[in-house]
């Protein structure tokens, strides 16, 4: 749809001496181009807000998953030592159930996980789990917090441009439909082959091209496809 309104715009501008004498065509054009021009920046804002968000959100989320994994089976082989079977149960998470978490599951269970090692560090290293493990795993649950965080904030940008590349878009319908096709349909008995310019511009490949053209009151758009 936006194509068309730039065709349409384009054809104005490019043809402004064949316009001018109806001053508010022009003011209507104007208003028109300058919607369009919004249009491109509230797109832009879209594919801005998109750009990056998965990907870094998938990277921490890889981050957090192998430093969960890593913490929670030096754990397990610690309660195994100590025959702690509470512990072995709240240790013994599958790489596959951890892989199909949702976000908050995850973040929950690494904090669990994170917690109980906290408890016995000092034991676990012998095991393999280090200060600087648990470390990681804390800085990996914040970070894909972050990350969490930064994804829901660029969906409400999208929400938000989105709805304001709605309200662009009706505010375009109703200057094509209430005030532009009016002059050209004043317009079709001085320049008729302008008028059905723009109308082409306006309705050709839209379904019920013929049938709009003729609602709009513009009988020569159908008699010039007949002699194209």
């Amino acid at each position: 749809k936006r194509a068309m309104l730039e065709s349409v715009v384009s054809l104005i501008e490019t043809n402004a001496a064949r316009t001018s004498s109806i001053q508010e065509l022009d003011a209507s054009a104007k208003r028109l181009r300058d919607l369009v021009d919004s249009m491109h920046e509230k797109t832009a804002e879209v594919i801005q807000a998109s750009v990056g968000k998965a990907a870094a959100k998938m990277e921490a989320r890889n981050e957090l998953r192998t430093a969960l994994m890593t913490v929670k089976a030096g754990l397990y082989a610690y309660a195994v030592k100590q025959g702690d079977t509470e512990l072995q149960t709240k240790a013994n998470i599958s790489n596959g159930r951890v892989q199909k978490f949702r976000d908050a599951d995850l973040v929950a269970s690494a904090d669990m996980i994170l917690k109980l090692a906290k408890q016995v560090r000092t034991d676990l290293e012998p095991h393999g789990i280090t200060p600087e493990r648990l470390n990681a795993l804390e800085t990996s649950i914040a970070g894909f917090q972050i990350q969490l965080g930064e994804v829901k904030g660029a969906v409400a940008v999208r929400v938000a441009a989105r709805m304001s590349l709605e309200e662009l878009y009706a505010e375009a319908d109703g200057i094509l439909a209430d005030e532009l096709d009016r002059y050209f349909e004043v317009l079709q008995e001085s320049d008729s082959e302008i008028a059905n310019a723009y109308f082409q511009a306006r309705f050709i490949g839209k379904p019920g091209y013929r049938h709009t053209a003729e609602k709009a009151a513009v009988p020569q758009l159908v008699d010039v496809k007949k002699a194209a």
